[in-house]
């Protein structure tokens, strides 16, 4: 290989397609003080609800997983599925307000109906993390004058074609996932995307 010509080329396609970007909007810094960040957060939304976290393998487990992608993977994207009430969105938002001033929280039905009522599909800076809840909630489509849109399927793929970091939770597994909106997104998905599967209890059966 021309070491050179690698080195032109790269520079270019940095400067064409965002990949000197780095995946984070922010510098992190140790690896135990983002664990004691994320869980002092998830900790404080849990009581928000009025209600005790409860510590568990599964909650801790995540919070380590959580973690290790931020540090250690080289995807921009991160998948948080499973069953109902067991963490996702608390996780999410807890991530929201760690990065807070740098990424958007939205639900996947605040992007329809954003899109519904404008006709135009949610621009979202590339440089922030896009924190996508309840995926999967929303409409299947949306006619336009008998013109059929997928808004959510549009904005990811938008945000895959930026490699911007874009980490989305929903209910529906992975199957549901590829039959919902289409083999062409749930194949960047499954590229771009590492994944965090929630499958224990629902916490809110326990309260």
């Amino acid at each position: 290989m021309d070491h050179e010509l690698y080195e032109i080329y790269r520079e270019q396609y940095s400067r064409q397609y965002n990949f000197a970007r780095n995946k984070l909007p922010k510098t992190l810094g140790d690896r135990q003080d983002i664990i004691a960040r994320l869980s002092a957060l998830y900790d404080l939304l849990v009581q928000d609800r009025g209600h005790a976290v409860r510590w568990d393998d599964s909650a801790i487990g995540k919070i380590n997983q959580v973690t290790t992608w931020l540090f250690d993977s080289p995807q921009r994207g991160l998948l948080l599925y499973g069953s109902l009430g067991n963490g996702k969105t608390t996780m999410l938002k807890s991530i929201h307000r760690l990065f807070s001033g740098k990424s958007y929280y939205v639900t996947a039905k605040r992007i329809f109906d954003s899109f519904k009522d404008s006709e135009r599909i949610p621009v979202f800076q590339q440089d922030s993390i896009l924190l996508i809840d309840d995926l999967g909630a929303e409409p299947e489509r949306c006619l336009v004058y008998g013109e059929e849109h997928h808004p959510l399927t549009d904005v990811l793929l938008r945000r895959y074609d930026e490699n911007s970091t874009t980490i989305v939770a929903t209910n529906l597994p992975e199957e549901s996932i590829r039959q919902r909106y289409g083999d062409r997104l749930f194949d960047r998905i499954s590229e771009m995307y590492a994944v965090i599967l929630y499958n224990s209890p629902s916490y809110r059966t326990q309260f």
